[in-house]
């Protein structure tokens, strides 16, 4: 699957989401994305990822 942005694009582009949609990933972008997280580098190499992948509402949301 190919990202739609290179890495300086997407780096110059980037910008906080704080509103999100509840329209469906689709499974395979997903696969790619955690594929690329655990691929990018850490402060000194740890690598200590815990990455979570939700796909179902689980709870409402409250603001605090």
């Amino acid at each position: 699957m190919t990202l739609p942005l290179d890495v300086p694009t997407a780096i110059n582009q980037r910008r906080s989401i704080k509103n999100f949609t509840t329209d469906p990933i689709a499974p395979e972008l997903l696969k790619t994305l955690v594929e690329l997280t655990v691929a990018a580098p850490s402060s000194f190499n740890i690598q200590d990822w815990r990455i979570m992948v939700l796909r179902f509402v689980l709870c409402n949301r409250r603001e605090l």
